[in-house]
């Protein structure tokens, strides 16, 4: 490509830095594609990766007691689902649980500013805390941007399997 599209030094320079873009890219994709370990399907069906990040897990820490404790997590959300890992020491994240956007609520806090919630059909319920508003808005905003172009994909499949109504015209 260099090669081939530069004439001048400039017009090979931005060609070298958008090779380099692109590059960077694709080792980000697969490092956190080689990363997850324990995930028993293929990651690249989920789809492209559009955010990750650590945050806080609430959980109750017993039957008896009512009093939660939080575990540290990384969420992972790709285009058609958000994977739940946990860092290890050598830097790679084990799988713990995977929530499909399909079937996948979400629900802002309004008493905790940082804190929000998702809850799947399958009656799975995550209260997730982030270091600020801010964050939580980010997250917020991509997984409802992540619901709205699912939605969008499934009905363009279904515009493409579906066949054109035979209209029968009675003379």
């Amino acid at each position: 490509m260099v090669k081939c599209t530069a004439t001048t030094e400039d017009e090979a320079e931005i060609v070298q830095l958008a090779l380099a873009k692109m590059l960077k890219c694709v080792r980000s994709v697969n490092d956190s594609l080689q990363n997850i370990t324990g995930y028993s399907g293929a990651i690249f069906h989920l789809g492209k990766l559009i955010k990750f990040g650590q945050v806080e897990i609430e959980s109750k820490r017993s039957r008896v007691r009512v009093s939660m404790r939080t575990i540290t997590r990384y969420l992972f959300l790709y285009q058609e689902s958000i994977l739940v890992c946990k860092k290890q020491e050598n830097g790679n994240y084990s799988f713990k649980l995977e929530l499909p956007l399909e079937s996948l609520k979400i629900n802002e806090e309004k008493t905790k500013m940082n804190r929000f919630s998702l809850m799947s059909n399958g009656g799975r319920y995550l209260m997730i805390s982030v270091i600020n508003r801010e964050k939580k808005m980010s997250w917020i905003s991509q997984i409802k941007r992540a619901l709205l172009n699912l939605d969008s994909l499934e009905m363009e499949k279904e515009d493409t399997y579906r066949q054109p109504a035979r209209r029968e015209l009675i003379v």
